[in-house]
């Protein structure tokens, strides 16, 4: 799962009657997976963040991001006339590793129901942003505000697909489709009759669309916590987990320190990413 948050929590991903944001956001993203083969599984973005839960078969994720948060910055800092940081600093985007099925569905879920469960409206459906849930080629136009047009000189192309894949939930697609849809409507249906119970109102798309975006949430933002790099419920899959990433980083460690000395054939652990798509390091089988 990977999440990316605007800076200082700025309302920059809100959608509006017009759907500019959502089309620019889909336009991004097709883009980054078509360039390095991560297969998309649900997309929501709600008005200061995204959330997208993907499987990386190339070992390409971080340049996924790179090519998804650049262009879509650049896109909408245009859109609104900005020239300052569109995204949170301090920190890179967020990265969970969701190990087994249950933790594939519980995320999904989440980023699914985000907008449900922050108060904003009563279903998904409803949802005026991007959601995107059910699988299928997605087909989006470059947004003409930004780039430049095929006919013009552009680069890009001025339609890109993005090909949403069902996620590894179930044996067969049918089967994923049927799981996701039930634990999503379960959920909705969990936080309505709790908020019916307590008296409180969805705020509704109109008054989502109304928002500014230069506002920011009134709710308290927590800060200095832990920030989770592994989903799964199995304790002790878990900290097994945790261990092999400790495992990585030292031997990362230890064998840049060798490169740094002019050793070109230390083989570095599987899962490197820096050194094996800039340098051309060697990399340990999985």
């Amino acid at each position: 799962m990977v999440s990316r948050r605007c800076t200082q929590r700025k309302f920059l991903l809100k959608p509006s009657r017009k759907k500019k944001v959502g089309k620019a956001f889909r336009y991004c993203i097709a883009r980054a997976a078509t360039l390095t083969g991560v297969r998309v599984h649900v997309v929501c973005v709600m008005s200061n963040h995204y959330h997208v839960v993907v499987t990386d078969p190339l070992g390409l994720l971080p340049y996924f991001t790179e090519i998804l948060n650049k262009n879509l910055s650049r896109c909408l800092n245009a859109l609104y006339g900005r020239w300052e940081n569109f995204w949170a600093g301090g920190a890179a985007p967020s990265y969970v590793r969701l190990q087994g099925s249950e933790a594939v569905l519980r995320e999904c879920v989440y980023a699914l129901t985000n907008p449900v469960e922050a108060g904003l409206v009563a279903s998904r459906e409803e949802w005026p942003g991007e959601l995107l849930e059910q699988p299928g080629k997605y087909g989006v136009a470059k947004p003409d505000w930004f780039f430049r047009s095929e006919e013009d000189g552009g680069k890009l192309p001025d339609i890109e697909f993005l090909e949403l894949t069902a996620a590894p939930l179930a044996k067969t697609t049918r089967d994923a489709i049927t799981v996701l849809k039930q634990a999503c409507d379960d959920r909705e249906n969990s936080i309505r009759q709790a908020r019916r119970a307590t008296g409180r109102r969805f705020m509704g798309a109109e008054a989502v669309m109304r928002q500014r975006v230069d506002d920011n949430p009134e709710t308290y933002a927590p800060r200095r916590r832990l920030s989770p790099t592994v989903a799964s419920r199995d304790k002790w899959r878990r900290i097994e987990l945790l261990q092999i990433a400790s495992t990585f980083k030292r031997e990362h460690r230890r064998c840049m320190e060798a490169w740094m000395t002019g050793d070109r054939g230390v083989i570095f652990p599987f899962g490197t990413y820096k050194m094996r798509v800039l340098h051309r390091a060697r990399i340990a089988e999985a």
